[in-house]
C-alpha cells in the first residue's frame, strides 16, 4: 500500500497524476463491462465461458480501480469516476454476442489510450506504475475475449 510520502514532492507532476488517474478509473468503472453487470444478455449459444470471462474483467476493475482511487487520494486529489456514457443505453437489449465484439473494440481503444497516456510526459512513480499495470490487465483481457470470439464463431 502506498502513503502519501511516496507520492513526488512536485505539485505539478502530482496534478498531472490525478488528471490521468481519474482518466484511467473512468476507463475502469465506466466500461461496457461494468455497465452491463446488472444485465444478463441473451446469448444463440452457450455463453458460460464469455459471461465468466466478464465477471472475472469486472472483478480486476474493481480491484484495480480501488488502487487508482487510492493513489490519487495519495497525490492530493479526489477520485472522479465521472458517469456511464448515456450511448450504453443502447445495448440493453443486443446479444452477447454482439456485446463480445463491442467490448473488445472498446478494450482495444481504452489500450490505445493508456498507452497515449503513458507516453504524454511526466507523472507521479506510482501512478506511471499503476496506469502501466492496468494497461497490461485490458490487454490481457482483450487476448481472453478475443480467444472466446473466435471460438464463438464456431458454435452450431
Amino acid at each position: 500500500m502506498m502513503n502519501e510520502t511516496d507520492m513526488t514532492n512536485d505539485p505539478e507532476i502530482n496534478i498531472a497524476a490525478v488528471r490521468v488517474l481519474n482518466r484511467v478509473l473512468r476507463v475502469l468503472c465506466r466500461s461496457l463491462p461494468m455497465y452491463l453487470e446488472e444485465a444478463r444478455p441473451w446469448s444463440a449459444g452457450d455463453g458460460q465461458q464469455i459471461f465468466a470471462a466478464l465477471a472475472n474483467l469486472r472483478a480486476d476493475h474493481r480491484s484495480l480501480a480501488q488502487r487508482v482511487a487510492q493513489t490519487i487520494v495519495a497525490c492530493g486529489g479526489s477520485p472522479d469516476a465521472g458517469a456511464f456514457p448515456t450511448r450504453f443505453a443502447a445495448f440493453n437489449d443486443v446479444s452477447l454476442e454482439y456485446l463480445l465484439r463491442e467490448i473488445i473494440e472498446r478494450l482495444q481503444s481504452d489500450i490505445e489510450f493508456l498507452q497515449r497516456e503513458l507516453s504524454s510526459g511526466p507523472m507521479a512513480p506510482e501512478a506511471r506504475i499503476l496506469t502501466d499495470e492496468v494497461l497490461g490487465n485490458l490487454q490481457g483481457h482483450k487476448e481472453m475475449l478475443e480467444s472466446l470470439a473466435a471460438e464463438m464463431r464456431r458454435w452450431p
